[in-house]
């Protein structure tokens, strides 16, 4: 016959497993929430940049003319696995609300055309591979969205992956205010 743990044994291991996992779970969002905050460390507040450049389409981009209603400004990158798997969700969103996005660090014109194409991106998009986009908005890690309200303030960043829903509802209150 087997030596069986007895009753009290087993509570007892199970609420060590327990008590484990969710210590475990905690100090995982604990280090994530610490990479968001270092990630956007540098990120602007208050009114966007007022940045304005041509798109890979020809046609002018101003975050000035994003005024009027709720906006993005979207930083994401061609060899961003993560952006690769926002991409519908900010497709969606983009035929709702204005938006402009900016591919940092990518290549160039060509190299984010391309990438645009294989991967069906409809969307303004900008080729920032200097950088120049990104630092005037003190990005260091992407994705990351900006939300504007209707005067171009920036209400919330979005850092890292991003549901639709959760942009929609993002925009839904910066119209609000």
């Amino acid at each position: 016959m087997e030596n069986l743990p007895e009753p009290d044994q087993q509570h007892e291991e199970k609420r060590r497993a327990r008590r484990s996992l969710i210590t475990q779970a905690v100090v995982f969002a604990v280090a994530l929430y610490a990479v968001q905050v270092f990630q956007l460390r540098d990120a602007v507040g208050g009114q966007a940049p007022d940045l304005a450049s041509t798109s890979l389409a020809g046609k002018t981009v101003a975050v000035k003319a994003l005024k009027g209603k709720p906006a993005l400004v979207h930083f994401w990158a061609t060899w961003c696995n993560i952006c690769r798997m926002e991409q519908g969700n900010i497709e969606a969103v983009s035929k709702d609300y204005p938006m402009i996005s900016i591919a940092s660090w990518s290549g160039g014109d060509r190299e984010v055309t391309h990438h645009m194409r294989r991967e069906r991106i409809d969307f303004p998009t900008v080729a920032d591979n200097d950088g120049h986009w990104a630092e005037a908005y003190g990005v260091h890690g992407i994705p990351v969205t900006f939300v504007l309200d209707r005067h171009g303030q920036i209400a919330y960043i979005a850092n890292g992956y991003t549901t639709e829903l959760g942009l929609r509802v993002r925009l839904w209150l910066a119209g609000r205010s």
